[in-house]
């Protein structure tokens, strides 16, 4: 006969994103040219979670190759993607952040390639923390780029292709119009709305969606306009490692 008993079993829960929202800040200096710019969040952040930051800024004269992001607490921010519509003179960029020191971050944006001379205008930057990611959790693609005219399809605003190689992924996106500063248009086909950031007449928007099954993915949006020129960038972050969750006195054969 078959014999039914307690036993300690176990089931993998798989850690979900979650957009913490209470956390989110969003903020401009469209005033005068600047050296820096700081944005506070909008709530403290735990270890182990993630933090994603989108920021557009118009270069001057001098050029800046980048912008370079840190905090109040010291934690650490590293640069996923560029790209730069040198007709309009400015950048999108997007940084992500495994919070190691918990707190509520102040978080600078300077020039490169001299931080702290005054080197950027027009400046945009939208804080997004997440909680799904832990200690663990890296880079799974990424990818960013200009287009001049891409049409009213859908999602025909994009990052270009990210491959993503880990089931479950996060999917960030951010987009503006960098000709006229408006709109970039609706988010792309299954991602979700972070902020839409109006910055004073120039339109940073951030999107995420979770990559369920790995693979080739973009960040999109989908423009009524169809002409102007759009700056998308998009990267992607593994999950926290699934949690074993004892089960006792389960019925087991």
């Amino acid at each position: 006969p078959i014999r039914v008993h307690a036993c300690n079993c176990v089931r993998a829960a798989v850690m979900t994103w979650v957009l913490h929202t209470a956390a989110q800040a969003a903020g401009n200096n469209l005033s005068a040219p600047h050296a820096t710019f700081t944005l506070t969040a909008g709530a403290a952040v735990a270890v182990g979670e993630l933090i994603n930051v989108a920021i557009t800024f118009g270069q001057l004269s001098n050029v800046p190759a980048s912008s370079v992001i840190t905090d109040n607490l010291g934690n650490t921010y590293t640069n996923r993607t560029r790209t730069t519509d040198a007709t309009n003179q400015q950048v999108v960029e997007t940084w992500r952040c495994i919070v190691t020191v918990a707190g509520t971050p102040t978080i600078q944006s300077q020039y490169n390639p001299t931080p702290g001379t005054t080197q950027a205008q027009n400046t945009v930057m939208s804080i997004d923390p997440f909680t799904g990611s832990d200690a663990a959790s890296a880079n799974d693609g990424q990818n960013a780029q200009l287009q001049n005219a891409p049409g009213t399809g859908t999602d025909a605003v994009s990052s270009g292709t990210i491959t993503t190689a880990t089931n479950g992924s996060l999917v960030y996106g951010a987009c503006i119009e960098s000709s006229t500063g408006t709109d970039p248009g609706s988010i792309g086909t299954g991602f979700t709305l972070a902020q839409s950031n109006p910055g004073g007449g120039l339109v940073l928007k951030t999107e995420w969606k979770t990559q369920v099954t790995a693979g080739a993915t973009a960040a999109t949006f989908t423009t009524a306009s169809g002409a102007g020129a759009f700056l998308t960038a998009g990267h992607a972050i593994t999950p926290a490692a699934s949690v074993l969750t004892p089960l006792v006195g389960q019925a087991c054969l």
